[in-house]
């Protein structure tokens, strides 16, 4: 993920909204009866991402809810804090 630090905290917030928006359908269709599942899961055609993401949601996020940050340290505000 050392590409985010590059985008500012609105763009971030959207990158984690979206990649989890995606997740969440991903899940369902896995628990879908009669959902196709062929293959293995992904994000963003990558199913390197979706285990990452999925490693990442575990992790932080074990009794599950919004995986949107509530605060998103940028580069900018990384150099901002160093002050």
């Amino acid at each position: 993920m050392g590409a985010v630090a590059h985008h500012n905290g609105p763009e971030t917030e959207t990158l984690f909204k979206n990649l989890h928006t995606e997740f969440q359908r991903m899940k369902i269709k896995l628990h879908v009866s009669g959902a196709e599942t062929v293959g293995q899961p992904t994000l963003r055609n990558s199913e390197e991402l979706f285990i990452a993401y999925e490693m990442f949601y575990m992790l932080f996020y074990p009794h599950g809810g919004s995986a949107v940050p509530s605060v998103i340290i940028t580069e900018n505000s990384e150099n901002y804090l160093q002050r």
